[in-house]
């Protein structure tokens, strides 16, 4: 009995600039570690599928076993950013909770060029094109030099797919490498990346425009007093606000966006101030402690004066 043909991969390349890729920066700039461990377990449960993964219940609790520490909430937040920016293709997401992207299946094919057969490709956002034993791919592990993909396994058909209409199959016997077209068109890269108000500025550019924003100053500072701490002030927030961006310099950030920077400010505000309270607290229990302790003492100091008076007239009363 044949064995069933396997679509998913092995393992997938990973590019040693991921990191610095913009997306991951945003991404990296907003969650956090975390955010990027999300990313790679993402990538891993698509290829580990095929070149699509479906985004519902079960994957998310699979994911979450396997994240200690990231909340659903989180990993909700974390998804929607990451279609948001365009690191997912955001059209399949919403219309089929389709998790996949023109790279990601320029990969997938590019891995998997050498397979016989070919299953059902749905959810496709690149051209797969079918050739007679002609290898249309370059030998190195470079991306795929166009949005036309060559499967190249005896003239496989592989145009069955309702969503896109224009899948061609064809014969090519010319070998694309990597940096050989020129006329590629970078549209839909563009298109693709986040705004520069997702990226963020600069620290010190994002810190000027924070401390000149008046009205989200006053509005914090209200808040805060309507928190319980009444005694919060203006020169109190400025001062707050220098020391979150000298923290935010201390663990190597670089940039930050105003929206992200303002948020972060008010829950980093929030758990400052309540470490204080409870410092203060400590503070007093310990102080009331010491109290009590002294006056503890000053009662058997006292006793035993009364004590030895006692004794001193009694021997008066019998000196002999």
């Amino acid at each position: 009995m044949a064995r069933p043909n396997k679509m998913g991969l092995d393992y997938f390349p990973f590019d040693v600039d991921f990191f610095n890729d913009e997306k991951i920066v945003a991404i990296s700039g907003e969650f956090g570690i975390k955010g990027e461990i999300v990313v790679i377990k993402l990538l891993c449960a698509i290829y580990r599928n095929g070149y699509f993964i479906l985004w519902n219940d079960l994957l998310k609790f699979k994911l979450l076993r396997d994240l200690p520490g990231v909340s659903s909430e989180l990993l909700d937040s974390i998804m929607n950013r990451l279609v948001l920016w365009g690191f997912f293709d955001k059209d399949l997401f919403d219309s089929m909770g389709v998790l996949t992207s023109t790279g990601i299946q320029k990969r997938y094919f590019k891995i998997s060029k050498r397979r016989k057969s070919v299953d059902d490709f749905r959810y496709l956002l690149i051209k797969v094109s079918g050739c007679e034993n002609k290898e249309v791919f370059s030998s190195d592990d470079g991306d795929v030099s166009s949005d036309t993909v060559n499967v190249c396994n005896g003239g496989v058909n592989v145009c069955n797919n309702p969503f896109t209409a224009d899948i061609n199959v064809c014969k090519n016997t010319t070998k694309k490498r990597k940096g050989n077209n020129k006329e590629i068109s970078l549209s839909r890269d563009k298109e693709n990346l986040p705004t520069p108000e997702i990226l963020g500025k600069g620290l010190d550019e994002c810190y000027e425009e924070l401390s000149r924003d008046m009205s989200w100053s006053e509005i914090v500072t209200m808040n805060t007093r309507n928190s319980g701490y009444k005694n919060f002030t203006m020169d109190m927030f400025k001062t707050y606000l220098k020391h979150f961006f000298e923290k935010l310099q201390n663990e190597g950030e670089v940039r930050k966006s105003p929206k992200d920077a303002k948020s972060h400010f008010a829950r980093w505000l929030k758990i400052e101030l309540e470490k204080q309270r409870n410092n203060g607290n400590n503070n007093r229990r310990s102080y009331t402690d010491k109290q009590e302790a002294n006056a503890y003492a000053l009662s058997l100091l006292q006793q035993h004066k009364r004590d030895l008076e006692e004794g001193l007239a009694d021997q008066m009363e019998r000196p002999f």
